[in-house]
């Protein structure tokens, strides 16, 4: 399977069964590449959905059941560790894997 490039208007679905990931993430460079990565893993039971603010993940959360979040602590609607006490909270019960790009400890810590 080949990636496409995605873009803000359309945003790319790896569509295969069993593991729902969101990854929560404004830049489509970086989506891109993190598609790509997943596209050439073979043997894995996943899909993926991509949101580009908080507010419109927290919204596929309300809809969908996911099994893991990829969560980029910098969004055009949320900033460093509000960022992931919000998405927590709407996603309590799922872990989350934190993505920056940040060089800033305290952001992290």
């Amino acid at each position: 399977m080949t990636a496409t490039k995605p873009t803000p208007l359309s945003p790319p679905s790896l569509n295969h069964q069993g593991v729902k990931i969101l990854l929560i993430e404004d830049d489509p460079d970086d989506a891109y590449l993190f598609m790509d990565s997943l596209s050439g893993i073979q043997g894995n039971d996943w899909s993926v959905k991509w949101a580009k603010t908080l507010a419109d993940g927290l919204k596929i959360a309300e809809c969908e059941m996911v099994d893991l979040v990829l969560l980029d602590l910098s969004l055009p609607d949320s900033l460093g560790i509000e960022t992931l006490l919000k998405a927590y909270g709407g996603f309590p019960s799922v872990p989350i894997i934190l993505l920056t790009g940040l060089d800033d400890e305290e952001t992290v810590n």
